[in-house]
């Protein structure tokens, strides 16, 4: 399941911002650092994961630590989706 959500995010990723090259990304470097994606990209994307998942982020769950890689991104979609259950 998180190798699918990490998918999705790497495609989302690539249709935000085409100029990058993900193919060779590791998905636990840092999407800030690596320039893949702005504050504004942060918020494209975290709304995407919300809509697809059926999820709501809470307040603290919008931290650095928690959206700076992809790994992290998938992890945190893995936990809303169990508190759901």
């Amino acid at each position: 399941m998180k190798q699918s959500i990490e998918a999705e995010i790497v495609e989302f990723l690539k249709k935000m911002n085409a100029s990058v090259d993900l193919t060779q990304f590791d998905h636990k470097h840092s999407l800030f650092d690596g320039n893949v994606v702005d504050s504004f990209g942060m918020v494209e994307l975290i709304t995407f994961l919300e809509e697809r998942y059926a999820i709501r982020f809470e307040g603290k769950d919008l931290v650095k630590e928690h959206l700076e890689s992809i790994d992290r991104l998938a992890e945190l979609v893995l936990q809303r989706q169990a508190q759901l259950s």
